[in-house]
């Protein structure tokens, strides 16, 4: 697997005409402003309201974090 994605995130608050990011000429692998998934998945809790440092446990009862990123606060505006 290539390490680089993409993605679109559109409503919630998120202004538009944005571009984060770019790949290498071969889009193999991020030449600048690199997203990690819990980043994205940090920004996503945080648009719908959750804090992306908040817990839940699991089926023991240990703790387990939302997300162990931090929101993309460049996108956020």
């Amino acid at each position: 697997a290539l390490p680089i994605f993409s993605f679109v995130m559109a409503g919630a608050g998120i202004p538009g005409g944005q571009v984060l990011g770019a790949s290498d000429p071969t889009g193999a692998y991020p030449a600048r402003d690199r997203v990690t998934p819990p980043e994205l998945t940090a920004t996503i809790l945080h648009l719908l309201g959750i804090d992306h440092e908040a817990t839940f446990p699991d089926r023991t009862g240990r703790p387990l974090l939302a997300s162990e990123g931090e929101p993309i606060w460049s996108l956020l505006g």
